[in-house]
């Protein structure tokens, strides 16, 4: 399975699993190339998320990092 399909499929599972899911956005950082997505989860925790993009706009790698604590 790969693309839409995939995706649909991950976030079906999570929101089965964490039905409380959900993300509160602090900030977006851009550059040519990619995109940095700092966020807040259901838990409280402060994420940022990297995503690559191609000249086309799509994401072509991607990390989530964490806090240590």
């Amino acid at each position: 399975m790969h693309g839409k399909d995939a995706l649909r499929a991950y976030w079906s599972k999570a929101l089965v699993l964490l039905p409380e899911l959900h993300f509160s956005l602090i900030d977006v950082f851009v550059s040519p190339d990619s995109v940095v997505v700092f966020y807040e989860n259901e838990r409280g925790k402060k994420i940022c998320e990297y995503l690559r993009v191609n000249d086309a706009g799509l994401i072509m790698q991607g990390s989530a990092n964490h806090l240590p604590h």
